[in-house]
């Protein structure tokens, strides 16, 4: 009797026609539709189908990744390092962001987005008027009447998701906050809509990186700052325009072993000192990539990659989501990664906070509990 290796092993040399197995007690058809094997049970042993399916279609897509990114690794040499150092086992578990110039970006952006590799465009703005004329000062004299909303007495020590939103937002003036920041204040105007501030967005000419649709340009003005090791649902670009950021970045096959938030598992509770230093525990077997981002300088962040980005002094920044995002199955697989902690939180957060609507507690830098986002989403699709 044919094992379920064997039943891959033809199934990939077969690329036309059918293939009749019987697997344990179930009869399957193996059926090639465009050259990707589809396996349609019959009877008992579904599950055994459905794994065999899995497996083939692991080996076909790891193929086809293979043959795909020889292209980026000879365009893009440093990339075959940083995969492996990021990939499933690394001797020093860290390793630099790749480099490219802007000229190389052209030639690789796309498969690098495919790939979801992660890469650092090399002063790509240093001749932008962003990074000649932004500075918090110039900012106080062109701004200073505006009235933004700060995150204030910022954490140094932990991670910002875990304390309470209200005990750290704050109403001021844009002037008030550059003082505040001048006198050594944690603090951060963090996600404001770049738009609000006439005349910076045409100081910076995002088609030089981004293709459209380019979901949302947000601005991002602090001192030594940290934002929380987390992962974002969609493609972005975080471009340095003032001071220097400190980036370290983790592959999202990792998710598990990163101390995830039960109500919000794309926050983690990894500390500062966790993230920047000798890691201890299941985190220190984890691969990182870090790397230094400098004024003109635009790091890509893949879709569902986790980020921790932690400013070295006063900093002024741009990030711009865009290009593909997560499905709801990929976030789905995600949950399902997670654990039974989230998966017990999502469910009481989906009746608590969702069908019975009893308020939760709002976090520094979060968004609402998972549960709640799912039981949302639920009846959006029923009054439909």
């Amino acid at each position: 009797m044919p094992t379920a290796r064997d039943l891959c092993a033809k199934g990939l040399s077969s690329t036309r026609g059918t293939l009749l197995k019987r697997i344990t007690t179930s009869t399957v058809y193996a059926v090639s539709v465009a050259g990707r094997i589809q396996l349609r049970p019959i009877g008992l042993g579904w599950t055994t189908a459905w794994l065999t399916q899995r497996l083939i279609w692991s080996r076909q897509g790891n193929s086809l990744r293979r043959r795909n990114m020889s292209s980026l690794q000879r365009a893009l040499p440093a990339v075959g390092q940083a995969r492996r150092t990021g990939g499933r086992a690394s001797r020093t578990l860290r390793g630099e962001i790749p480099r490219v110039a802007p000229e190389r970006w052209h030639e690789v952006s796309e498969q690098a987005r495919s790939e979801m590799v992660p890469l650092i465009i090399d002063g790509v703005f240093a001749d932008s008027k962003a990074v000649e004329l932004w500075s918090p000062r110039s900012f106080a004299d062109r701004f200073g009447d505006f009235e933004v909303s700060v995150s204030i007495d910022l954490p140094a020590h932990s991670a910002p998701y875990l304390e309470r939103n209200e005990r750290h937002v704050e109403r001021m003036r844009l002037r008030r906050l550059v003082e505040r920041l001048e006198e050594g204040e944690l603090c951060y105007l963090n996600q404001a809509a770049l738009e609000q501030f006439p005349g910076l967005a045409e100081e910076l000419e995002l088609s030089v990186i981004t293709p459209p649709p380019i979901y949302s340009v947000n601005l991002w003005l602090g001192g030594p700052t940290r934002s929380g090791l987390h992962y974002d649902s969609a493609d972005n670009f975080l471009i340095q325009a003032f001071g220097t950021k400190e980036a370290t970045l983790v592959s999202p096959r990792y998710g598990r072993a990163l101390r995830l938030l039960a109500d919000a598992p794309s926050k983690s509770s990894l500390s500062p000192s966790e993230l920047s230093g000798p890691s201890t525990g299941v985190f220190s077997r984890v691969p990182r990539w870090r790397g230094e981002v400098l004024p003109g300088d635009a790091l890509y962040i893949p879709r569902g990659w986790w980020h921790y980005l932690a400013s070295v002094d006063l900093s002024i920044s741009v990030n711009v989501w865009h290009a593909d995002r997560l499905e709801f199955k990929d976030h789905a697989e995600k949950i399902l990664r997670a654990g039974p902690a989230v998966w017990a939180r999502t469910a009481r957060d989906f009746v608590w906070c969702g069908a019975l609507g009893r308020p939760y507690e709002q976090h520094l830098f979060s968004p609402p509990p998972l549960g709640l986002d799912y039981y949302q989403r639920l009846r959006r699709w029923w009054r439909r």
